[in-house]
């Protein structure tokens, strides 16, 4: 709730700066360096689009104003919020209904027997590519990569928004804990996976 007024919350900038500095030593932050070789790389990963991010700032919301959360940066993934990615699937939907299906090849020359049946599509390439599903996707991907080796080759951390708890911020913290945690790689963890992240908070 930045807003045009640059508000602040002391009490969100302190917390998230206790979090950021707990790969630290916590006996004294003296200069024996961090904790696993960790290094200072602390991120606000904010799903949206910059340019969403600073739109949402005149209806009195926004992003984190860097200067004042310290040892964290800021990236921007410019992930597309969900009525353009609802817009995109039925694109992908409608270009596979139009599509020929499956087919029976004809009877071979000279025998009474059936070929197997084939799978013959002729799917508009062209529609696909327009739908921007792909594009969604990568997307999503790269900024999963880029929590992942932020958390396992950095040992730092990484906070996930967007705005309103859209389902862009349960798509990459999901992602990065399969990635990261075999543990959510089963059925048993999995299952835990969707109900943490896109039941109780998504």
């Amino acid at each position: 709730m930045v807003g045009l007024t640059n508000n602040r919350s002391i009490q969100d900038e302190k917390l998230i700066e206790a979090i950021f500095q707990s790969h630290h030593s916590p006996d004294a932050r003296v200069s024996t360096g961090p904790i696993y070789g960790a290094t200072a790389t602390n991120l606000i990963i904010d799903a949206r689009p910059t340019t969403n991010a600073m739109a949402n700032v005149a209806k009195g919301a926004g992003s984190e104003n860097m200067d004042h959360y310290r040892e964290g940066r800021k990236a921007y993934l410019g992930i597309d919020n969900i009525h353009v990615m609802r817009e995109s699937l039925s694109r992908v939907v409608e270009a596979l209904r139009e599509s020929d299906g499956t087919t029976l090849s004809a009877l071979d020359v000279g025998t009474s027997d059936l070929q197997t049946t084939r799978p013959k599509t002729s799917i508009n390439r062209e529609a696909l590519r327009r739908s921007g599903w792909l594009r969604h996707l990568s997307a999503i991907l790269d900024g999963t990569l880029l929590i992942v080796r932020n958390v396992h080759v950095n040992s730092s951390h990484v906070l996930i928004h967007c705005s309103d708890g859209w389902d862009r911020t349960a798509q990459l913290s999901s992602l990065s804990q399969i990635c990261l945690d075999p543990f959510y790689r089963t059925i048993k963890g999995f299952q835990i996976l969707i109900e943490k992240d896109y039941l109780s908070f998504g």
